[in-house]
């Protein structure tokens, strides 16, 4: 089977957590280079999107460049001189990148750093008749059946890419987890198939929901105060993807305040992302007694040698919070990353 190249994106900041992952998905040999909020995979045609990736693309060629316009034409001359023949020819052909099904129309779109970013008619032009020639379709920016993207990353390099069409999926609630974060902070956790899972701040349930996606557990308990939150998330129980995981996933209306009505020691993984206080209209006091007093009940209800993943926003209240909580907790591994632009802190910790 064909080894191709392959780039997934996460969000910035988790370089080193999806690293990991990556090398334990796709081998200790996989990884190719990336930057602060991508990787390159060495892999092969049966190539799957992680869980944990924003999203992925084959790549079809790739150059050193300073500048879109020189990357246009530098990967319109290595194109023409046959390099990344194999991969365009993937692309031309299988169904997993076409929007509609056929390949009679394509688009190139430019980007610098993850911003759209236009290189010139002429550098364009270049690039889209080099493939044209090559694959027999033709350059159609309005209604492209295939799309694909020269980006500049930060390592330096610009890379012709063509996208995984992905499952069509309702796009996150204001202030909710995407599926790929929430999946991170699962993994952060060390998932085992011995675990009793909680997340005592569910929101949309984003975290519990990855959680069984990830793989084998014992029990999942996920809470929230609002009650509306607790029936949307059953609603979301229905699909058949949780058909056998219904009777060991549990959600419940709590106060992650006031967990008495779990023993002491039950969890072994406490994966919850708590309120930054910005959608909430929570102030400094508030988040401070809040995060005091969960943290305080999670190491109640944590099992010896128990994880505890923190997602918080750069709030000085919360760190605080987490400052104080030394006695209780020890922090073991620790990402600062952008979620949704926002400049957030993912932490594991360990019950002391």
């Amino acid at each position: 089977m064909a080894e191709f190249l392959y780039r997934i994106t996460f969000p910035a900041g988790f370089r080193t957590l999806a690293e990991r992952l990556a090398r334990r998905d796709f081998g200790p040999e996989a990884v190719a280079g990336g930057d602060e909020s991508s990787l390159l995979l060495r892999s092969a045609e049966d190539f799957r999107e992680p869980g944990f990736a924003q999203a992925a693309a084959i790549v079809v060629a790739s150059a050193p460049c300073a500048g879109l316009e020189e990357a246009y034409r530098t990967i319109a001359a290595r194109l023409k001189s046959g390099g990344g023949a194999k991969e365009l020819s993937r692309v031309f052909r299988d169904k997993a990148f076409m929007r509609s099904g056929r390949a009679e129309r394509f688009a190139v779109r430019g980007f610098v750093r993850s911003e759209p970013t236009f290189p010139g008619a002429e550098a364009r032009k270049t690039l889209e008749d080099v493939i044209a020639r090559s694959t027999g379709a033709r350059a159609d920016s309005s209604r492209p059946d295939i799309e694909l993207s020269v980006s500049l990353r930060d390592d330096g390099n610009a890379y012709l890419a063509a996208g995984f069409r992905t499952r069509a999926e309702p796009a996150p609630a204001a202030g909710a987890l995407p599926r790929h974060t929430a999946r991170l902070l699962c993994e952060l956790s060390r998932p085992s198939a011995d675990d009793v899972f909680l997340d005592p701040f569910m929101g949309s349930g984003s975290i519990p929901l990855e959680r069984a996606m990830a793989g084998p557990y014992k029990l999942i308990f996920a809470g929230d105060a609002d009650e509306s939150r607790v029936a949307g998330l059953k609603e979301k129980l229905k699909d058949k993807r949780f058909e056998r995981k219904r009777k060991t996933f549990f959600p419940k209306q709590l106060d992650a305040r006031d967990l008495s009505r779990f023993e002491d020691g039950l969890f072994t993984a406490i994966v919850t992302d708590p309120p930054w206080g910005d959608w909430e209209g929570l102030g400094e006091d508030e988040i401070y007694a809040l995060y005091s007093r969960f943290l305080a009940e999670a190491r109640r209800t944590a099992a010896p040698g128990a994880r505890l993943v923190l997602l918080t926003g750069r709030n000085s209240a919360a760190e605080k919070a987490i400052e104080s909580a030394q006695a209780l907790w020890t922090a073991e591994e620790r990402y600062d990353v952008l979620i949704s632009g926002k400049k957030a802190r993912a932490e594991l910790f360990r019950p002391r």
